[in-house]
């Protein structure tokens, strides 16, 4: 029987999400992030939540769809070093 709740470790090992990016997602509230529960200090997530992430997770054709997705989603455009826009392909 599969356990109702995932650690942070167990959560990065079974879906390939980073630790520290887990961690980055839930420090700023980031959407795209699954959602978690706090107990006291720990951290954990609900199998069925992380089951319905990855189903609503958008799918892409390339990796140029992906970055053209998210720019729109939050209204920026890469920015350089020298602060200029980058052109999209």
């Amino acid at each position: 029987m599969e356990p109702l709740l995932l650690s942070e470790v167990e959560t990065s090992r079974e879906f390939g999400v980073p630790l520290k990016t887990l961690q980055y997602w839930r420090y700023c509230g980031h959407s795209d992030g699954p959602p978690f529960i706090k107990m006291g200090r720990r951290v954990y997530y609900r199998r069925s939540d992380l089951k319905r992430w990855v189903e609503e997770a958008p799918t892409y054709q390339s990796a140029i769809e992906a970055k053209r997705a998210k720019e729109q989603d939050f209204g920026f455009k890469q920015i350089s070093r020298s602060g200029d826009p980058v052109k999209s392909a």
